[in-house]
């Protein structure tokens, strides 16, 4: 009696897992034709590619002196586009290739010296124990400038629906007067100020997602009213880098801290 029943219940549970097997089959051939007859229609109201990307190789000649080990290095931009690139996104995209910003552009948001320093610099050095510079550093910042100011400009002018700027050096540590924390050029704030200046936009909200607090750009807009800086960051109690980012700081209100403690957040 005992074998008889696992008999049957060993029975039982074989045909369970082929009606199971039988029921997988089905749905993945009923999803097969369902994916297969999708259609991309064009709508006859708004043009298709409407993502723009901004990159150009130079912005992959900035580096350290002697090439030394560094974290921002090139990769970080040419991996992602051959990414793009490899799977077959970039068909979907504008490519755009960045203009360098102008000097006039660039003071907008940084003192003259700062900017005269940056664009000067011939030789290879570095301009704190982090933030490096080489002979190709100088048109790699202009043109990560450009890029977010003819992103931000270009969908503001309906030109694009929206898109990304993917160049280095990145901004969002550099002050108005100093290069800081591997940033020569605040390019977001450049870009805001820009896209201000010119009507394009009466009121602009930056938000900061990366791990650290962007205290530059914080300080450049923080008594700006036409500016919203919104940053969720890294902060252990101000012993992570750059230590800034309170939830007190915000100035006359229009400066938002969301600082986040590892070991209790």
């Amino acid at each position: 009696d005992t074998l008889a029943a696992s008999d049957y219940h060993g029975s039982t549970m074989a045909e369970t897992e082929q009606k199971n097997d039988d029921n997988h089959e089905a749905v993945v051939c009923l999803l097969t034709d369902l994916i297969d007859g999708l259609q991309i229609v064009p709508s006859k109201k708004k043009k298709l590619h409407k993502t723009a990307l901004f990159y150009h190789r130079a912005c992959l000649l900035h580096r350290p002196p002697n090439n030394a080990s560094h974290v921002e290095r090139p990769e970080r931009c040419s991996c992602s586009y051959d990414m793009l690139r490899d799977y077959g996104i970039l068909q979907h995209l504008q490519v755009q290739t960045p203009r360098e910003a102008t000097v006039q552009e660039i003071q907008q948001s940084h003192t003259s010296k700062h900017t005269e320093r940056v664009c000067n610099q011939q030789n290879a050095g570095w301009y704190d124990s982090d933030t490096f510079y080489n002979s190709h550093s100088a048109r790699a910042a202009k043109l990560s400038a450009a890029a977010t100011i003819d992103l931000m400009s270009g969908i503001l002018k309906g030109e694009f629906d929206n898109g990304f700027a993917l160049c280095r050096p990145p901004g969002h540590h550099s002050c108005e007067d100093r290069a800081m924390g591997f940033c020569l050029f605040n390019n977001a704030v450049v870009a805001t100020e820009c896209v201000l200046r010119s009507k394009l936009a009466n009121k602009v909200l930056i938000v900061d997602w990366d791990v650290h607090h962007g205290n530059g750009t914080q300080d450049m807009t923080i008594d700006n009213h036409q500016v919203l800086y919104f940053s969720v960051h890294r902060h252990d109690k101000g012993y992570f880098y750059p230590s800034t980012g309170k939830v007190h700081e915000t100035g006359d209100g229009y400066n938002v801290n969301v600082p986040l403690d590892v070991v209790t957040d």
